[in-house]
């Protein structure tokens, strides 16, 4: 699991297909700025997945 978070404070979390396709949108929508995969993955950090929910019976 990927995150980025920019300096604006906005922040996304997700695999690495997820993580670049919120990253392109969030930049062009918000800033203007195309940025190409190997640019976010760059930037991108591993995080460790979320804990499993438990169980319903």
């Amino acid at each position: 699991m990927k995150e980025v978070t920019c300096i604006c404070g906005w922040t996304c979390r997700g695999t690495e297909d997820e993580v670049v396709a919120q990253v392109m949108a969030h930049g062009r929508d918000a800033h203007g700025i195309e940025s190409t995969r190997e640019e976010i993955l760059a930037i991108a950090v591993e995080v460790p997945p979320p804990p499993a929910s438990p169980a319903a019976d």
